[in-house]
């Protein structure tokens, strides 16, 4: 089977008002291109052949940023509106596009800035193991742990990968963000096909969003002794979650650019 990545671009994206009054927000452009535009090139570059696109709010948007690829490798999946929540977008995905096999796919949240390194690095890493799924996620560093779903380092595993020990919805444990960039396999299907309508690994007295979320589907898989293994970016990245964030995400951008053409200057 082609190498497969699923990617999350249904979105209304509120919190990023005013911006999603006029396009989805995973197509608005960071250094003159759309995010969405800029992950699908990414993960063309990087050996997958085949994109499921998950399409919901401002869908015109979201494909108008994509026209110019090529078609034949993206296939467009409407998420139901009636199913809210990243994991019935994964698995409106899963069912179109036949990915209930022994192979495992890529996922990533359409509007995410990161490092191509990063997305190489992820997929090789789970390759090599034997794990249920895998996690790319950043250190905190200097940000509030209550202001994103988070996760702990655990154990070493069998075939010398860190594995993710615990995640938390808002909580105040965790070192690393979860960056909404995941790799499935087989086994972690069934977890998705059985979350409950909110996150419940969230701290006491938390309120959780009232939809399925694919990071408590990943912790699920840890309650029952499965192995996640976890990947540390060693690259930027930035989740468009705020308007600000726009600021920031173009900033590592454009100095990734600026490295780029200093390095092709010094040969």
């Amino acid at each position: 089977m082609d190498r497969t990545a699923v990617l999350l671009a249904a979105g209304c994206g509120r919190k990023f008002w005013p911006y999603n009054e006029v396009r989805n927000k995973c197509a608005f452009p960071i250094f003159n291109k759309p995010v969405i535009r800029r992950l699908a090139e990414q993960l063309l570059e990087v050996g997958f052949k085949r994109l499921a696109v998950v399409v919901g709010f401002e869908e015109g948007s979201v494909r108008a940023a994509l026209r110019s690829l090529d078609q034949t490798k993206i296939t467009f999946v409407r998420q139901p509106t009636n199913s809210p929540g990243t994991t019935p977008a994964i698995l409106s995905a899963i069912d179109t596009c036949s990915l209930e096999s022994s192979d495992p796919f890529l996922v990533v949240y359409g509007d995410t800035v990161l490092s191509t390194s990063d997305i190489k690095t992820t997929w090789e890493q789970f390759r090599s193991t034997g794990a249920a799924a895998g996690a790319l996620c950043a250190p905190l560093g200097d940000e509030r742990t209550q202001d994103w779903i988070t996760g702990s380092k655990g154990e070493v595993n069998q075939s010398g990968g860190q594995s993710l020990r615990d995640i938390a919805g808002h909580g105040r444990g965790g070192s690393h963000r979860l960056t909404g960039l995941y790799v499935l396999s087989a086994a972690a299907i069934p977890y998705l096909r059985a979350q409950t309508s909110c996150m419940i690994h969230v701290p006491v007295g938390g309120m959780p969003p009232s939809e399925p979320d694919i990071a408590d589907s990943i912790a699920n898989i840890i309650d029952d002794g499965l192995d996640v293994i976890m990947i540390e970016t060693t690259g930027y990245f930035v989740d468009l979650d705020k308007p600000w964030h726009i600021l920031e995400a173009s900033e590592m951008v454009v100095r990734e650019q600026a490295e780029l053409l200093t390095l092709s200057g010094s040969v």
